[in-house]
């Protein structure tokens, strides 16, 4: 049952790639003969619009990404930092004085 199975798909999958290639794909089209009307220009100021507001779009929140979240991490972490230490100072300061070698 395996071998069926693994013998149809190859099977199948040697028929898509057999039928996909063709020779007829030579359709050529030279610059000076391209199809230009207004609404083809338009049409592409529009896409050419649409990808430039992609792109600024995709900077700023890489920006944001890098400068502005990371920079909010690291300070927080800097923080949680600062106030573990000044924890583990007080506990050590604790100890310390609590110490029996302390007391006189």
């Amino acid at each position: 049952m395996k071998k069926f199975f693994y013998l149809s798909a190859l099977s199948l999958g040697m028929m898509c790639s057999i039928t996909a290639c063709s020779d007829d794909d030579t359709t050529t089209i030279d610059a000076k003969n391209l199809d230009y009307t207004a609404e083809n220009a338009s049409s592409w100021g529009n896409y050419m619009r649409v990808v430039a507001q992609l792109l600024v779009n995709d900077a700023t929140a890489l920006y944001d990404d890098w400068a502005v979240k990371y920079n909010i991490l690291v300070k927080t972490i800097v923080t949680i930092s600062i106030l573990f230490a000044m924890l583990i100072t007080e506990h050590v300061q604790g100890l310390l004085a609590s110490h029996p070698s302390q007391k006189q």
